[in-house]
């Protein structure tokens, strides 16, 4: 991130692109969703704040609170804090 910060000026960050499963577990967190829905989740414009918040939401729960997220995938409960982490944003 450091290296990114210096070429991309973070703080004046509008948009996000994200693909795959770790950006499309956070956004179904953002979206309190009780269950993996990819139809609600693709193509889905969320704010920066949304998005941030609902890392750090998923990074301070435990284990066992991730694994009873209905869209949380079981191999993703013991790996989303990498994920998700946003170094304090």
């Amino acid at each position: 991130m450091d290296s990114v910060s210096r070429m991309v000026p973070l703080s004046q960050t509008t948009h996000l692109v994200g693909v795959a499963g770790t950006i499309t577990t956070v956004t179904a967190h953002a979206m309190d969703l009780k269950s993996y829905n990819p139809d609600k989740i693709h193509g889905s414009t969320m704010s920066v704040d949304s998005i941030a918040k609902a890392c750090k939401d998923l990074t301070a729960m435990t284990k066992k609170e991730r694994a009873r997220l209905g869209f949380m995938h079981e191999g993703r409960v013991d790996v989303i804090g990498g994920g998700a982490w946003c170094g304090g944003a």
